[in-house]
């Protein structure tokens, strides 16, 4: 009988934590627990979303008390931490300019990347060529509390297009990311020869290479005057 119990209890916790119509981000493994609610919610326990009390369209709790203004709850998003996934540091590093490194190992035939950059709500551009003219970039973007990447290809100044969407392949695999206090982390990997026609090859050793950012825009193709363009060395040995 205890075992029964003990079941019905584990599988009753599972059912609970599948990610509600009341989160507004979800994460875990599975896309299954809840790290962001929908306005009138309060985060419980990092899993649920419940109920603010009537009248509050922000609040950390069920009281009345716990109703927050619009600013507030914006700065408080701002300086928590939030995470997922593998945030190892690779073993070697570079600077690309204050405040932004380039953290990285080679395993194999694959490159295992880390960027740390001071955005919180902006876009980062790696990217590997001399300018933006057939450039490959990779794209990490924090939109809704959470770093995207994206695999793509800068025929010409503008909006780098997504490699899928030339007909190529998106061959860059988000490892983990992390936001907190306006720093962004994200981990990344990606084939140093990838095959595909839009991706330059990864070399051990000394590569053309270029970046680009913004911290107020969104959109991938203003970056203000925030660019430059480097060689940058990426041995093993260094």
């Amino acid at each position: 009988m205890k075992v029964f119990v003990i079941v019905s209890l584990c599988s009753l916790a599972a059912l609970t934590f599948a990610c509600q119509d009341s989160c507004a981000q979800c994460t875990g493994m599975n896309n299954d627990l809840c790290s962001e609610c929908k306005p009138g919610y309060y985060l419980k326990d990092g899993v649920f979303c419940l109920p603010c009390h009537e009248g509050c369209k922000r609040c950390n709790g069920p009281q009345k008390s716990d109703c927050m203004g619009e600013e507030l709850y914006e700065f408080l998003s701002l300086h928590r931490v939030l995470l997922e996934g593998d945030l190892s540091l690779p073993s070697k590093k570079v600077s690309l300019k204050k405040g932004y490194t380039l953290h990285f190992d080679f395993v194999n035939d694959t490159f295992i990347g880390l960027i740390e950059f001071n955005i919180s709500n902006g876009f980062f551009g790696l990217g590997f060529g001399t300018n933006m003219t057939n450039a490959d970039i990779i794209a990490f973007e924090t939109n809704n509390n959470e770093i995207t990447v994206t695999d793509r290809w800068s025929k010409e100044h503008g909006k780098p297009a997504l490699d899928t969407e030339l007909g190529g392949t998106s061959d860059v695999t988000r490892l983990g990311y992390e936001l907190s206090g306006g720093v962004s982390k994200v981990k990344f990997s990606r084939k140093m020869n990838t095959g595909d026609k839009y991706d330059k090859v990864i070399v051990n050793g000394e590569n053309d290479m270029i970046f680009s950012y913004s911290t107020t825009s969104k959109v991938l193709d203003y970056h203000e005057n925030n660019r430059m363009a480097k060689k940058l060395d990426l041995s093993k040995s260094s």
